[in-house]
């Protein structure tokens, strides 16, 4: 009995150092992200399609709100997406 005892607190201590640690590591190493990127990327498309120049949705989104790309780039999206990123970017 004494042994299943020991065990079960071994463990449930190792669980929580384990928990704690991952705790930590996502507080210290999560990414920031632009929350303007954020929204110019779930206007587009998706398509990936590297029309506009860029490698991915993900890219172009991120050139725009840097303003190093033309709203009107995406080329999937036409001019209903150039619009409704205007109207993102003049409300930021």
């Amino acid at each position: 009995m004494n042994t299943f005892l020991y065990s079960v607190l071994c463990l449930t201590l190792l669980g929580g150092l384990a928990g704690w640690s991952l705790a930590y590591a996502n507080k210290k190493f999560c990414l920031k992200t632009d929350s303007l990127v954020e929204k110019v990327r779930k206007l587009l498309p998706g398509a990936n399609c590297g029309a506009c120049g860029y490698s991915s949705c993900d890219a172009f989104a991120e050139a725009v709100a840097q303003k190093k790309a033309p709203i009107s780039g995406c080329v999937v999206g036409k001019e209903r997406v150039a619009q409704a990123i205007a109207e993102v970017l003049s409300n930021k």
